[in-house]
């Protein structure tokens, strides 16, 4: 009886191991930056027939993976399920935090070598802004003054040192691609109740094919057909109207990532005016 009942449970886990080996690991992974754009870039990734997006979704998150930071304790099987519906398709996830921390990068790279990096840039100001006003729905008192010296809100916008200490410390330069998801001017409709000029959510009419040009560039990075999708522009949220902003903070929220914008455009090789 023991032989038997032992026999059935090595049965058993050989199913289940071979459920979670069903799969593969991704071949890009959109890495960051938090605020900046990265749902856009994944639901428009989604809609290439030659790309397939995990559609598994972290609690709390919004079709977020999360697998090198809280749910790395799970195993590379376990991550390597997620893309068991490719079909020969090329795959991909997205975790803005990852870029935050060395250590979840180390791990990306430890698992995925020769994976290819996204990364989505836009105004650090205007992220730190969009930040607050999303923490709000918990802190509805939160203001920019309360979030000044906070690095939590601060760092993620220190663009340029989290691509060279934490991204570059493993993947060459060639692995990675950044989108700047305001290089270029939209057309845009405002919101209601809005009152700081040009750090409002926007409506996008894409009339200018900006999306269009983003994705395509990115197309070309992952080497798959540039296609005239019916491209949007996803969760582009209404802002806040008392988030306690100043001409004087937003000086010195300027001034406070200045040096890291320099040393962005020098790596970058070009200048984003519209940040200055």
């Amino acid at each position: 009886m023991n032989k038997i009942l032992k026999h059935i449970q090595n049965m058993t886990n050989l199913v289940n191991l071979d459920r979670f080996k069903i799969g593969k690991l991704p071949d890009f992974v959109i890495i960051g930056v938090q605020k900046c754009g990265t749902t856009t870039l994944e639901r428009n990734l989604s809609k290439h027939p030659e790309i397939y997006m995990t559609e598994y979704c972290h609690p709390g998150s919004s079709r977020e993976v999360h697998f090198f930071d809280t749910n790395y304790k799970k195993g590379a099987d376990w991550y390597r399920s997620l893309f068991r519906d490719s079909n020969g398709r090329i795959c991909g996830e997205k975790t803005p935090k990852y870029i935050t921390n060395k250590l979840y990068m180390e791990r990306l790279y430890s698992t995925i070598p020769d994976a290819k990096l996204i990364i989505s840039l836009r105004d650090p100001v205007k992220r730190l802004i969009s930040q607050i006003n999303m923490r709000k729905k918990r802190f509805p008192d939160l203001k920019l003054e309360d979030v000044i010296n906070d690095d939590e809100y601060i760092g993620r916008g220190f663009y340029y040192s989290q691509i060279k200490n934490n991204v570059l410390s493993f993947y060459k330069k060639e692995k990675v691609h950044i989108v700047i998801i305001d290089k270029d001017e939209f057309t845009v409709q405002r919101n209601q109740g809005i009152i700081q000029e040009g750090l409002q959510g926007l409506s996008i009419e894409d009339n200018t094919n900006h999306t269009k040009r983003i994705m395509n560039e990115v197309f070309k990075f992952l080497e798959v057909s540039q296609l005239d999708l019916n491209y949007s522009y996803y969760y582009v949220g209404k802002y806040e109207s008392d988030l306690g902003i100043t001409e004087e903070l937003l000086h010195k929220v300027k001034n406070i990532y200045k040096i890291e914008n320099e040393k962005l455009f020098d790596f970058l090789g070009y200048r984003i005016d519209s940040w200055l």
